[in-house]
């Protein structure tokens, strides 16, 4: 499998980084265009749900989300020195210590808009589980076999179904959570396949490393094979018609059907593979959303 093989440790900056820069890295640990695909999930369970959408709804998973990705950042330099060293802390732009400072600032942004919100104990519940999933992702569960992907898989359907809480059509969120669940549990199980060359380098024993990559491949096709089969669902028991299935099949059904028969081939790529499973995720989101 062409997983990446050729990459080296960064050797970090050479010269001073301007403020510019360094503004840039602070916002690049925590992945703004998966903040907006987070957004886009809470937003799209607000619409299929039929509930008001107000800015703790909308903004408390994107910052719990920027938590779990500066924090992740802080913790997997030895890795990312290896699988993602153009990132700001392995290539020098950004201390570790620093991107602990950004997770927790997140965080307790978070904590302070729910309470200002006054949302019940139901909805702290969720956040509180949510920031503890992804506080024990690194090291912890992400070197606990399945544990790994799955726990992300779970976080991005609670993303969904966060939006849709309290809502009078909550039910239509649940299908559409556990398609987006599916589609990034297989992606999730593509990146540690991509990264699998890094992690054994950094004495990381992930699910690729230790079950095998072959049973990484079978079960990231195993979740793009659930994705394609719950992806119609929605315009029927949810109601959203053929509108929905005009948008989505041509798009998020494609996409992960092409990477379904590439994870097949003899030497997927697996960075360029869990890139199209990503955009099929925006995709989807985006379908559902204008359907809703």
């Amino acid at each position: 499998m062409a997983l990446g093989l050729s990459r080296r440790p960064s050797a970090g900056p050479s010269a001073p980084l301007t403020p510019l820069a360094k503004l840039l890295a602070l916002a690049q640990v925590v992945r703004p265009l998966n903040l907006v695909a987070i957004a886009l999930a809470a937003w799209v369970g607000a619409r299929l749900g039929a509930g008001a959408l107000d800015i703790a709804t909308l903004l408390v998973p994107v910052l719990i989300g920027a938590f779990g990705y500066a924090r992740n950042d802080s913790v997997d330099l030895a890795a990312d020195r290896f699988n993602r060293p153009d990132r700001p802390v392995p290539s020098g732009a950004l201390s570790p210590r620093a991107a602990a400072i950004v997770s927790w600032t997140a965080l307790g942004v978070a904590a302070l808009l729910l309470a200002a919100t006054a949302h019940d104990a139901t909805t702290w519940g969720i956040a509180i589980a949510a920031a503890g999933a992804l506080f024990a992702y690194s090291p912890w569960l992400k070197d606990r076999g399945a544990a790994g992907p799955l726990a992300i898989a779970a976080l991005t359907a609670v993303a969904v179904l966060w939006g849709a809480a309290g809502a009078p059509r909550a039910e239509r969120a649940l299908l559409p959570a556990l398609l987006a669940g599916a589609a990034q549990f297989a992606r999730e199980c593509v990146k540690q396949l991509e990264d699998a060359p890094g992690d054994r380098a950094a004495g990381r024993t992930t699910w690729a490393i230790k079950g095998g990559l072959i049973v990484v491949n079978r079960a990231a096709r195993l979740g793009l094979l659930a994705a394609l089969l719950l992806l119609p669902l929605p315009a029927t028991t949810g109601g959203l018609g053929a509108r929905y299935l005009a948008l989505a099949i041509p798009t998020a059904g494609l996409m992960m059907l092409w990477a379904l028969i590439a994870l097949g081939g003899r030497a997927p790529r697996s960075g360029q593979i869990s890139a199209t499973i990503k955009l099929s995720l925006f995709c989807g989101l985006a379908a559902l959303w204008w359907s809703a």
